[in-house]
């Protein structure tokens, strides 16, 4: 599978089942997001859109935007140093080869550890 491929996954956001279409490595990203701040996808989804400023129109763009915004307030410069960031090469090792995942083995510590990312408890998979 390709990192840029889209999957769908379900999940239910205030007692009703949507459908995100999201790229693997933001699930994966989601999934870390929910970890650390102890909340599932679709508590987190059903913040985002009570936010009086979320578009109701496109909520897989919601999300994009709020993991670049989650992760960003958290970059550091020793972060980026520690990441390789700053040596000319903005591609680097962020997109890897063979599918990897833009969080495996991430130098900075950030990323999750090699393996399979457990899913969100209110997520169902899809049948597409």
């Amino acid at each position: 599978m390709s990192l840029v491929e889209p999957i769908r996954r379900n999940v239910f956001i205030n007692g009703r089942r949507s459908s995100l279409r999201l790229e693997q490595p933001y699930f994966e990203m989601l999934d870390e997001i929910c970890r650390r701040e102890g909340v599932t996808l679709g508590e987190l989804c059903s913040r985002l859109e009570a936010e009086p400023s979320a578009s109701r129109k496109n909520l897989s763009s919601l999300l994009r935007v709020h993991v670049l915004r989650y992760f960003a307030e958290a970059a550091t410069d020793d972060g980026h140093r520690e990441a390789g960031h700053g040596q000319g090469d903005p591609v680097g090792s962020v997109m890897t080869e063979g599918g990897a995942s833009v969080l495996d083995g991430c130098p900075s510590g950030r990323g999750r550890k090699r393996g399979r990312a457990k899913p969100s408890r209110d997520v169902a998979p899809s049948n597409t």
